[in-house]
């Protein structure tokens, strides 16, 4: 989990998203896995999540990487939760 926490924390950098939705709205999440097809350069991201997302949140984190990104590679976001 540690390096997971370590790439959503990169990635929030990389692209410009607030610190501070990390420790709040994001506190215990974690990228558990991407997958990557480089021929249709695209990635799936698979999110862990321990509680539902804020939708204006979730919009904005999606948002803002697709266009990071963009034309480069096509990202998709999947959000795994536990109980």
């Amino acid at each position: 989990m540690d390096q997971g926490r370590k790439a959503l924390s990169q990635l929030f950098r990389e692209v410009g998203l607030p610190q501070e939705w990390l420790e709040r709205e994001l506190a215990h999440a974690y990228v558990k896995e991407v997958q990557v097809d480089r021929q249709k350069r695209k990635w799936n991201v698979h999110l862990h999540l321990a509680e539902p997302l804020d939708p204006e949140i979730w919009q904005s984190l999606q948002q803002r990487v697709r266009q990071y990104f963009y034309p480069e590679v096509q990202v998709s976001f999947f959000f795994n939760m536990t109980a």
